[in-house]
């Protein structure tokens, strides 16, 4: 008389296959949309009850590309993304097409040059202005 549990058949096999490729395909989705927040490894298998390594073999299973190279390509995608928000947002806002025109044309504030700085003293309660060139 055999012992064990019986051996699977084809068909069962496929189904077990096919149930396994739909759950790494939904955690595959869910890991995509953690990187895209730019959430840690750490972070992501928490969320997917499985430690770092665990995670990334699993990407590594699906995929055939390592987690790091998928966690860099959702970082370029959301920095992009915030790059067109902003210059969206910078034809209704003046301070962020400030912020962006230092970033990227190198411009630089006027500071007030030609004024001399000024030396604050206070003395028994009183503020005496001087200025110092």
């Amino acid at each position: 008389m055999p012992r064990g549990r019986p051996k699977l058949t084809d068909e069962e096999k496929q189904i077990r296959n096919e149930a396994k490729e739909k759950e790494n395909a939904s955690k595959m989705a869910v890991v995509e949309e953690m990187a895209s927040l730019l959430t840690s490894k750490e972070d992501i298998a928490d969320m997917l009850l499985m430690t770092v390594d665990e995670l990334e073999k699993m990407v590594y299973k699906a995929s055939k590309v390592s987690l790091d190279k998928i966690m860099a390509k959702a970082v370029a995608k959301r920095k992009l993304s915030l790059k067109n928000d902003m210059f969206a947002l910078s034809k209704k806002n003046g301070t962020v097409a400030i912020h962006l025109s230092k970033l990227y044309l190198e411009q630089e504030e006027d500071t007030g040059a030609g004024f001399a700085p000024m030396e604050v003293q206070v003395v028994d309660g009183t503020i005496d202005e001087e200025e110092t060139e």
